[in-house]
């Protein structure tokens, strides 16, 4: 929040990540549904996991882009 070029080039850069965090939550939740169905919770529960820590991964990745691209266009060097 240094400047608008900052802020709006640290989302450009975190834009990519945090689509693909989302994509993942859109094929794992239908996937595990789709195991529940099937009386497979065991495999939905462990396909949440991985979608989850995958999930979490990317989000923090998408910060450390964001982060880094801010500094360049001229926020704060912390």
């Amino acid at each position: 929040m240094s400047s608008d070029v900052a802020w709006y080039r640290g989302h450009v850069a975190a834009a990519p990540w945090l689509k693909a965090a989302g994509r993942i939550g859109w094929v794992v939740l239908p996937a595990a549904a789709a195991l529940c169905m099937f009386q497979l919770a065991g495999w939905a529960f462990a396909l949440t996991a991985v979608g989850y820590a995958a999930f979490i991964c990317l989000i923090l990745v998408s910060t450390r882009r964001a982060n880094a691209a801010s500094r360049v266009a001229g926020g704060p060097a912390r």
